[in-house]
């Protein structure tokens, strides 16, 4: 995984499913939560209308590339 460890789990998400011709399959659902001072974000990575991963965290950001290396990890064990 050499190359991988230069990009987001997010970029990596999307390099892979581009190499598999399958980025259409993929989906996001985004919903924030908290009090305006303390924002959580919550972001779930949908595959083919099915959840992969779920990433919480106080920027939107953080909380995709969780989600995203969850769906990784998924998808390179199919």
């Amino acid at each position: 995984m050499s190359a991988d460890n230069h990009h987001s789990p997010t970029t990596n998400l999307n390099n892979l499913l581009q190499q598999r011709g399958e980025s259409d399959k993929l989906s996001w659902e985004e919903k924030d939560g908290g009090t305006q001072n303390n924002i959580l974000w919550t972001l779930t990575c949908k595959f083919n209308g099915n959840v992969l991963g779920t990433g919480v965290a106080r920027t939107k950001g953080e909380a995709k590339n969780k989600a995203s290396q969850q769906a990784l990890e998924k998808l390179k064990s199919q």
